[in-house]
């Protein structure tokens, strides 16, 4: 278990926030109502390998334009989050629905786990699947992905998921694997950087000792219950050396069940 967690934590590492500088704008209606918190804060054990195998539907698909450029974008119905791919898409939709069903599936936990959301002005939060225009060359800057918002306030993450899964184990990358929970590692990365923007200054960090730890309690097992004291990668991927939940549990009292309400 914690050899698979390190590995994560220097897959993750390449993984990067890109920031412009700045704070997304708020709006009357960006502060969260104080209210009772959910029952169930922390999502139930999902087991990638044990799991009953997520339902791959299609997901409607409709012609956009972003930034002047056609593009297809896949979103079911009342998502925060879309998927989208320059026009035509090249990407067998197959393997679309597959990891948006795994993505939509540790999306659900994520929210669960931290109690919010990305703001919803910012939505909704445009995945890039490939490596298009709007994201650039993202093997030339050394990144597998990264997250940021445009200048119209609207938030968006980058990666090339199929790219550089194709092959991964020596087989080509199919719906089966897209759709395993533990592929989504990347992209809920990714998404969890977008929760924090309009609700702190970029300029302060990416806060990945928040949100590389939190990303793998959602793909992954839950912790063994030292974890989140305890563990510390011996190559830490934050912002403030990777201490800060460790440190937060050690001087406060942190626990993934008060995540939520923290």
């Amino acid at each position: 278990m914690r050899k698979h967690l390190l590995w994560m934590f220097l897959f993750l590492s390449l993984a990067c926030n890109l920031p412009t500088g700045g704070l997304a704008p708020l709006t009357p209606n960006s502060q969260e109502t104080p209210g009772s918190p959910p029952e169930n804060t922390i999502p139930p054990l999902i087991d990638p390998a044990a799991s009953t195998p997520l339902a791959i539907v299609p997901i409607p698909a409709s012609d956009i334009q972003i930034d002047g450029f056609p593009y297809q974008a896949y979103q079911a119905p009342g998502d925060p989050f879309r998927f989208v791919c320059p026009s035509p898409c090249a990407i067998d939709p197959q393997l679309i629905y597959a990891q948006y069903a795994g993505f939509r599936s540790a999306h659900d936990i994520l929210t669960r786990l931290i109690g919010v959301d990305t703001l919803p002005e910012l939505q909704p939060v445009d995945i890039h699947i490939a490596n298009d225009g709007k994201c650039g060359a993202l093997a030339e800057v050394g990144v597998l992905a990264y997250a940021n918002y445009d200048d119209n306030f609207r938030a968006f993450a980058c990666t090339f998921i199929f790219e550089y899964s194709e092959g991964t184990g020596g087989t080509a990358y199919s719906p089966e694997d897209a759709v395993r929970l533990d592929r989504q590692a990347v992209l809920i990365h990714e998404y969890l950087h977008t929760v924090f923007f309009g609700r702190t200054s970029m300029r302060i960090g990416a806060f990945h000792d928040f949100v590389t730890p939190v990303a793998l309690y959602v793909w992954d097992e839950r912790p063994e219950d030292d974890f989140f004291c305890d563990y510390h990668p011996q190559t830490p991927p934050g912002d403030r050396g990777g201490y800060l939940l460790q440190e937060l549990c050690r001087r406060n009292g942190l626990t993934w069940e008060k995540l939520a309400l923290s």
